[in-house]
């Protein structure tokens, strides 16, 4: 479950996490459950509430790198077009709000319990994820719970994913640059430049 929301870009701004708050989950087995059945509905504010604070926290932070990101892919864009003429449409990734990822979760077993870190218990669990294409694909991870305020929540993992993207829109501003200064000889063999920089396999020709 952890590895699918650690991908997300979520926008989270405006939502009033507290006036959707869930009932008190008593047990893990129970938050567990709650995070299915919100999910399940795409109930985005419910799904939050099963979030412990610092998880919420995070993912906020992922909303501003990933607006941070959209501006670098946009000032590459409007690069190119200053320096080289009006282009086709320029593709990047796309991204997905936080509904339309949960959705895809159909359910979840508990094949393990144990204590971790004080106050941290560990559980093994067996999500059940809806692909694209409408198949039913099982994986399994393992999840943080502790309890906040008296109820059970949900830890999420943001670190990595944050570096990535930290990454990413450094290279995005290095090759804007590149371009603003002429350093490629036509519009493709900017973008090619991009792509392989972001995809690890080196430069082209300029």
């Amino acid at each position: 479950m952890c590895r699918y929301i650690r991908i997300l870009c979520v926008p989270l701004l405006g939502m009033a996490v507290s006036a959707h708050a869930s009932p008190a989950q008593n047990t893990p087995e129970e938050l567990v459950g709650a995070v299915i059945s919100a999910a399940r509905r795409g109930d985005v504010p419910q799904f939050l509430a099963c979030l412990t604070a610092t998880s919420r926290a995070s993912l906020t932070e992922s909303f501003a790198n990933r607006s941070a990101l959209r501006e670098a892919q946009q000032a590459f864009r409007r690069a190119l077009d200053n320096q080289y003429g009006k282009g086709g449409i320029l593709y990047f990734s796309p991204e997905e709000d936080l509904k339309s990822v949960i959705v895809r979760f159909v359910g979840a077993e508990i094949l393990e319990k144990k204590r971790g870190p004080p106050g941290i218990v560990k559980l093994r669990v067996r999500t059940s994820v809806r692909t694209p294409d409408g198949r039913i694909s099982q994986v399994e991870d393992t999840l943080g719970v502790q309890r906040e305020r008296g109820a059970w929540k949900l830890r999420l993992g943001f670190a990595p994913q944050g570096q990535r993207v930290a990454n990413y829109i450094g290279t995005l501003q290095r090759y804007t640059k590149s371009v603003q200064e002429g350093a490629y000889k036509d519009r493709m063999t900017a973008m090619i430049a991009l792509d392989n920089a972001l995809n690890g396999k080196g430069s082209v020709t300029r």
